[in-house]
């Protein structure tokens, strides 16, 4: 069973049991403070997020496994962090992130695009071999008729 921690590196919430004892999610150390009231919860992790949010450049929205939306800073990714509002464990990969899946999916429309263009311009280029053909082959017709 998970207690609320407040640890040495910054984390207040949710801790993880490591063997028979609890250590923060994000440093894995045994915090100095086992326990925090049971209201603050919820304002802790949302506190937390939002302080730590303001010390980098860099904000990625990433789903939590249950599907809640977080707002991490690029510090916490590829750690394990814990979700606010359900208290679930999960690692915070920048893949999985809302921008991340965006840009592939951009760049994935680019590609695309630009195979489309190509097959365009062969299709084009083969239907003129194909008229320059039938061209030839008529006016050879017709050499050969008179």
């Amino acid at each position: 069973m998970s207690k609320l921690i407040s640890c040495e590196c910054g984390y207040q919430g949710m801790g993880m049991v490591a063997g028979l004892r609890m250590v923060c999610p994000m440093c894995s150390r045994t915090p100095a403070q086992n326990t925090l009231p049971a209201e603050s919860k919820a304002v802790v992790n949302a506190a937390h997020l939002t302080a730590s949010s303001q010390n980098t450049s860099g904000i990625f929205q990433i789903p939590c496994p249950r599907g809640h939306l977080l707002k991490m800073p690029t510090h916490l990714l590829e750690q394990q962090v814990v979700c606010p509002k359900c208290d679930e464990f999960f690692i915070a990969r920048k893949a999985d992130s809302i921008e991340s899946r965006a840009e592939a999916d951009r760049l994935e429309q680019q590609h695309s695009s630009k195979l489309a263009s190509r097959w365009l311009m062969v299709s084009i280029a083969m239907a003129g071999l194909v008229i320059t053909g039938l061209l030839i082959m008529i006016g050879l017709s017709t050499i050969n008729n008179r």
